[in-house]
Protein backbone atom coordinates (compact mmCIF):
# COMPACT_ATOMS: atom_id res chain seq x y z
CA UNK A 1 0.00 0.00 0.00
CA UNK A 2 1.15 3.48 -0.71
CA UNK A 3 1.56 6.04 2.03
CA UNK A 4 -1.40 7.97 0.60
CA UNK A 5 -3.60 4.86 0.79
CA UNK A 6 -2.59 4.25 4.40
CA UNK A 7 -3.29 7.88 5.29
CA UNK A 8 -6.68 7.66 3.57
CA UNK A 9 -7.51 4.54 5.59
CA UNK A 10 -6.57 6.24 8.86
CA UNK A 11 -8.10 9.69 8.30
CA UNK A 12 -11.62 10.78 7.46
CA UNK A 13 -11.49 12.25 3.96
CA UNK A 14 -14.36 14.68 4.60
CA UNK A 15 -13.12 16.26 7.83
CA UNK A 16 -9.38 15.52 7.83
CA UNK A 17 -9.73 14.20 11.38
CA UNK A 18 -8.53 10.79 12.46
CA UNK A 19 -10.81 8.01 11.29
CA UNK A 20 -12.39 5.35 13.45
CA UNK A 21 -9.50 2.87 12.99
CA UNK A 22 -6.82 5.41 13.96
CA UNK A 23 -8.87 6.61 16.92
CA UNK A 24 -9.26 3.09 18.31
CA UNK A 25 -5.58 2.35 17.68
CA UNK A 26 -4.55 5.45 19.66
CA UNK A 27 -7.03 4.57 22.38
CA UNK A 28 -5.56 1.05 22.68
CA UNK A 29 -2.04 2.50 22.82
CA UNK A 30 -3.08 5.03 25.47
CA UNK A 31 -4.76 2.31 27.52
CA UNK A 32 -1.67 0.09 27.29
CA UNK A 33 0.58 2.97 28.40
CA UNK A 34 -1.76 4.06 31.20
CA UNK A 35 0.06 1.98 33.81
CA UNK A 36 3.21 4.04 33.20
CA UNK A 37 1.43 7.38 33.63
CA UNK A 38 0.20 8.92 36.85
CA UNK A 39 -2.33 11.02 34.93
CA UNK A 40 -5.62 9.59 33.69
CA UNK A 41 -7.01 9.94 30.17
CA UNK A 42 -10.52 10.45 28.96
CA UNK A 43 -12.91 10.48 26.07
CA UNK A 44 -15.46 12.97 24.86
CA UNK A 45 -18.23 11.56 22.62
CA UNK A 46 -20.02 14.17 20.50
CA UNK A 47 -23.23 13.73 18.51
CA UNK A 48 -24.63 16.69 16.59
CA UNK A 49 -28.22 17.64 17.42
CA UNK A 50 -30.27 18.63 14.39
CA UNK A 51 -27.85 17.27 11.80
CA UNK A 52 -30.50 15.20 10.03
CA UNK A 53 -32.72 18.25 9.56
CA UNK A 54 -29.85 20.20 8.00
CA UNK A 55 -28.97 17.25 5.76
CA UNK A 56 -32.62 16.87 4.71
CA UNK A 57 -33.03 20.61 4.05
CA UNK A 58 -29.69 21.35 2.34
CA UNK A 59 -28.80 17.94 0.92
CA UNK A 60 -25.66 15.90 1.32
CA UNK A 61 -23.43 18.75 0.15
CA UNK A 62 -24.80 20.92 2.97
CA UNK A 63 -24.47 18.10 5.48
CA UNK A 64 -20.90 17.45 4.40
CA UNK A 65 -20.01 21.13 4.73
CA UNK A 66 -21.55 21.22 8.21
CA UNK A 67 -19.58 18.13 9.27
CA UNK A 68 -16.31 19.58 7.97
CA UNK A 69 -16.89 22.89 9.75
CA UNK A 70 -17.98 21.17 12.98
CA UNK A 71 -14.80 19.06 12.86
CA UNK A 72 -12.72 22.21 12.46
CA UNK A 73 -14.43 23.80 15.48
CA UNK A 74 -13.89 20.68 17.59
CA UNK A 75 -10.20 20.55 16.65
CA UNK A 76 -9.80 24.24 17.56
CA UNK A 77 -10.96 23.48 21.12
CA UNK A 78 -8.23 20.89 21.73
CA UNK A 79 -4.60 20.72 22.69
CA UNK A 80 -2.17 19.60 20.00
CA UNK A 81 -1.68 16.23 21.74
CA UNK A 82 -5.42 15.43 21.81
CA UNK A 83 -6.93 13.20 19.12
CA UNK A 84 -10.19 14.19 17.47
CA UNK A 85 -11.86 11.68 15.18
CA UNK A 86 -14.98 11.31 13.12
CA UNK A 87 -16.40 8.02 14.33
CA UNK A 88 -19.18 7.88 11.75
CA UNK A 89 -22.12 9.94 10.53
CA UNK A 90 -22.38 13.00 12.74
CA UNK A 91 -20.52 11.44 15.67
CA UNK A 92 -17.09 12.54 16.81
CA UNK A 93 -14.74 11.30 19.50
CA UNK A 94 -11.96 13.07 21.33
CA UNK A 95 -9.21 11.24 23.19
CA UNK A 96 -7.53 13.39 25.82
CA UNK A 97 -4.35 11.93 27.27
CA UNK A 98 -2.71 13.00 30.52
CA UNK A 99 -5.68 14.98 31.77
CA UNK A 100 -5.44 16.66 35.16
CA UNK A 101 -8.94 15.62 36.17
CA UNK A 102 -12.59 15.45 35.23
CA UNK A 103 -12.88 19.25 35.54
CA UNK A 104 -10.51 19.64 32.57
CA UNK A 105 -12.58 17.14 30.58
CA UNK A 106 -15.79 19.01 31.38
CA UNK A 107 -14.25 22.38 30.49
CA UNK A 108 -13.07 21.00 27.13
CA UNK A 109 -16.49 19.45 26.43
CA UNK A 110 -18.23 22.72 27.30
CA UNK A 111 -15.85 24.64 24.99
CA UNK A 112 -16.77 22.21 22.19
CA UNK A 113 -20.50 22.60 22.96
CA UNK A 114 -20.23 26.41 22.79
CA UNK A 115 -18.26 26.24 19.52
CA UNK A 116 -20.81 23.92 17.91
CA UNK A 117 -23.73 26.10 19.08
CA UNK A 118 -22.41 29.12 17.16
CA UNK A 119 -24.38 29.50 13.90
CA UNK A 120 -22.87 27.87 10.80
CA UNK A 121 -23.03 29.27 7.29
CA UNK A 122 -23.82 26.28 5.10
CA UNK A 123 -24.26 26.80 1.37
CA UNK A 124 -25.07 30.45 2.07
CA UNK A 125 -27.71 29.58 4.66
CA UNK A 126 -27.32 30.15 8.39
CA UNK A 127 -28.02 26.96 10.33
CA UNK A 128 -28.00 26.22 14.01
CA UNK A 129 -27.09 22.89 15.55
CA UNK A 130 -26.02 21.89 19.00
CA UNK A 131 -24.37 18.78 20.40
CA UNK A 132 -25.15 16.06 22.90
CA UNK A 133 -21.83 15.32 24.58
CA UNK A 134 -20.77 12.46 26.84
CA UNK A 135 -17.60 12.52 28.93
CA UNK A 136 -15.81 9.59 30.54
CA UNK A 137 -12.54 9.44 32.46
CA UNK A 138 -10.28 6.43 32.75
CA UNK A 139 -10.19 4.55 36.03
CA UNK A 140 -8.56 1.50 37.56
CA UNK A 141 -11.82 -0.41 37.01
CA UNK A 142 -11.62 -0.18 33.20
CA UNK A 143 -10.52 -3.35 31.45
CA UNK A 144 -9.87 -1.86 28.00
CA UNK A 145 -10.32 1.23 25.86
CA UNK A 146 -13.58 -0.05 24.42
CA UNK A 147 -15.07 0.16 27.90
CA UNK A 148 -14.11 3.85 28.08
CA UNK A 149 -15.83 4.41 24.72
CA UNK A 150 -18.95 2.62 26.03
CA UNK A 151 -18.98 4.88 29.09
CA UNK A 152 -18.68 8.05 26.99
CA UNK A 153 -21.33 6.70 24.61
CA UNK A 154 -23.73 5.99 27.49
CA UNK A 155 -23.21 9.54 28.81
CA UNK A 156 -23.77 10.97 25.32
CA UNK A 157 -27.06 9.05 24.99
CA UNK A 158 -28.10 10.42 28.38
CA UNK A 159 -27.38 13.93 27.00
CA UNK A 160 -29.50 13.14 23.92
CA UNK A 161 -32.36 11.90 26.13
CA UNK A 162 -32.22 15.22 27.96
CA UNK A 163 -32.87 16.95 24.64
CA UNK A 164 -29.26 17.41 23.56
CA UNK A 165 -27.30 20.63 23.81
CA UNK A 166 -25.69 19.50 27.04
CA UNK A 167 -22.68 17.73 28.52
CA UNK A 168 -23.17 14.63 30.66
CA UNK A 169 -20.39 12.95 32.63
CA UNK A 170 -20.50 9.17 32.89
CA UNK A 171 -21.40 7.81 36.29
CA UNK A 172 -21.25 4.06 37.08
CA UNK A 173 -24.97 4.15 37.92
CA UNK A 174 -25.59 4.71 34.17
CA UNK A 175 -24.09 1.34 33.19
CA UNK A 176 -26.29 -0.71 30.94
CA UNK A 177 -28.10 2.35 29.61
CA UNK A 178 -26.66 3.27 26.23
CA UNK A 179 -25.59 1.76 23.05
CA UNK A 180 -22.32 1.74 21.25
CA UNK A 181 -22.71 3.31 17.85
Amino acid sequence: RTLAAVDQALHDSLTGLAGRALFFDRLAHTFAAAGRSVLPFGMIFIDLDGFKAVNDRLGHAGGDQLLAEAASRIQACLREADTAARLGGDEFGVLIEKVLGIEVMIATAERIARAIAEPFSVLGTEVAVTAGIGVALSSDELHDGDELVRHADIAMYRAKRRGGDCVVVFDPSMSGQGQLS
